[in-house]
């Protein structure tokens, strides 16, 4: 079943209505879960939903799955491309196509540790939107830049965030530990 524009807002129009009534029901926690499952093949769950990821054979994966990498460029992408169409249908700016590449250069130098002058990361993304649609560009730019303030994903990419992690050791007791 194909959603159209107006039953895309309808559903996110009745869900912001009803956080506006109540706002604590937006407030959840989520958990991802990944679990290496043969060498470095990682199973990953969150709720019902199961993926795989993996790393090249070059680098002692199977090629079982995407890297974490391409996993992380596929999320903002999806993410764009989502909160594009949502923010589209709620401005009421009509749309054929919506589609987002993002594209990174990466120097594996860096998350090999063989040059710690490089970042284990890309420094920079490209994001291409492209949008087909009748409406003038201004008003798809301003219905886009209005998307990508409100994008969670854009957000994880593009500002700080604490993280906090915590170790859960399991295993025989350490010899320090039996002083």
């Amino acid at each position: 079943m194909s959603k159209s524009a107006s039953d895309i807002k309808t559903a996110v129009e009745r869900t912001a209505k009803a956080l506006t009534r109540m706002p604590a029901t937006g407030r959840v926690t989520r958990t991802a879960v990944a679990r290496l499952v043969d060498g470095l093949t990682c199973e990953l769950r969150e709720g019902d939903w199961k993926l795989t990821a993996d790393e090249p054979e070059s680098l002692g994966g199977n090629n079982a799955g995407p890297v974490p990498g391409a996993l992380a460029r596929m999320s903002l992408a999806s993410c764009l491309a989502i909160g594009y169409g949502i923010w589209l249908a709620r401005s009421e700016v009509p749309y054929n196509d919506v589609q987002v590449e993002v594209e990174v250069n990466l120097d594996l130098s860096g998350l090999l540790g063989v040059d710690d002058s490089l970042p284990p990361a890309p420094d920079e993304m490209r994001v291409r939107v492209h949008v087909d649609s009748p409406a003038p560009r201004a008003e798809v730019e301003r219905v886009l830049e209005l998307a990508d303030r409100h994008s969670p994903q854009l957000h994880l990419f593009t500002r700080p965030i604490t993280l906090n992690r915590e170790l859960n050791l399991t295993g025989p007791p350490s010899a320090a530990a039996l002083a």
